[in-house]
C-alpha cells in the first residue's frame, strides 16, 4: 500500500489530544466510536486482551491481541520506567511514536509490514508515562525463529529468497531495520505463496544514501540467527546472492 494522499499522510504525523493521551491514528479505520474503545483507559482493552508470552519477554513492554468491532488487533504496550525514563522523554519521542512513524514510512516505499492503526502517549506535562501502538494483527503467522524447524530444505530455500528480495528492496531505499533477529520477522502462506512482514521498526532509520557495509552491518542478526539455525552455507551463500541482487550493492 502507498500512501499518495498529502493529507492523509498529515494526519496521520499530527497528534490529537484526548484527556491524558496524545492520539495518532489511521481515519480510513478510527474514528470516534473505535476510539472509545481504547481511550480513556487503555490498559482496560490490554487486560482483557489474550496475552502474548515469549522466552524474551521484557519489562519495557508487553504484548496483547485485542478485539474491537469483532476484527482482532496486535496491541503493544510500552512501559513507564520510572522517573529518569519519564525526564529523558522531555526531549524524546516514544518508541510507539517511532514505530508509528516508520512503520507508515516502510507502507509509502512498499515495504512489508502491518498496517499501524492507532498510536497513544500518555504525556502529562511533556513526561511520557505509557504508550501503546495498535497494529492489524497477522493471524495465521510465524516468527521465522518459530518456523524455521518445520520446513523443509526447499521451503528454507524458498522463504530466503523472498528474504534476501524484501530486505535487499529495503536496503536499497536507504532504509535501515535496525534490529533484523529472526524474532523480529513474521512469516505467512497465501496460496502457494510466502508473504513476510518486518516487525518492531522503533529502530528503523531512514537515509538518503546507505553503503553497502552499513547494510551488511544491518543484516548481522539475521545473518547469526541464520548460522545459529546450522543452515549449510550454500543457504546462506544463496540468500546473499539474492539480497545482493534486491539491494543492488
Amino acid at each position: 500500500m502507498r500512501l499518495r494522499d498529502l493529507e492523509a499522510q498529515s494526519v496521520l504525523r499530527t497528534g490529537e489530544r484526548h484527556g491524558a493521551f496524545v492520539v495518532y491514528r489511521d481515519p480510513s479505520q478510527v474514528d470516534d466510536g473505535f476510539l472509545s474503545a481504547l481511550l480513556p483507559d487503555p490498559d482496560r482493552l490490554f487486560e482483557a486482551g489474550q496475552a502474548i508470552q515469549s522466552p524474551w519477554q521484557s519489562a519495557a513492554t508487553d504484548k496483547t491481541i485485542v478485539e474491537i468491532r469483532g476484527k482482532s488487533y496486535f496491541l503493544k504496550r510500552y512501559n513507564c520506567l520510572g522517573s529518569r525514563y519519564r525526564l529523558k522523554s522531555i526531549v524524546r519521542t516514544s518508541r510507539a511514536l517511532k514505530s508509528w512513524w516508520a512503520g507508515w514510512k516502510f507502507l509509502e516505499l512498499g515495504l512489508p509490514t502491518p498496517r499501524p492503526v492507532a498510536c497513544l502517549e500518555e504525556r502529562r506535562f511533556r513526561l511520557l508515562g505509557r504508550s501503546y501502538i495498535l497494529f492489524d494483527y497477522w493471524g495465521d503467522s510465524w516468527s521465522l525463529l518459530d518456523l524455521w524447524s518445520e520446513l523443509s530444505d526447499v521451503q528454507r530455500a524458498q522463504l530466503l529468497s523472498v528474504l534476501g528480495k524484501e530486505l535487499g528492496k529495503m536496503h536499497r531505499q536507504g532504509v535501515l531495520h535496525g534490529d533484523s533477529n529472526w524474532r523480529n520477522i513474521l512469516v505467512s502462506r497465501v496460496g502457494t505463496d510466502v508473504k513476510i512482514s518486518l516487525i518492531d521498526l522503533d529502530g528503523s532509520r531512514f537515509l538518503r544514501k546507505l553503503s553497502r557495509e552499513r547494510a551488511m552491518r544491518d543484516l548481522a542478526h539475521f545473518l547469526r540467527d541464520l548460522s545459529r539455525s546450522g543452515a549449510p552455507d550454500e543457504l546462506r551463500a544463496h540468500f546473499i546472492d539474492c539480497w545482493l541482487k534486491a539491494s543492488g550493492f
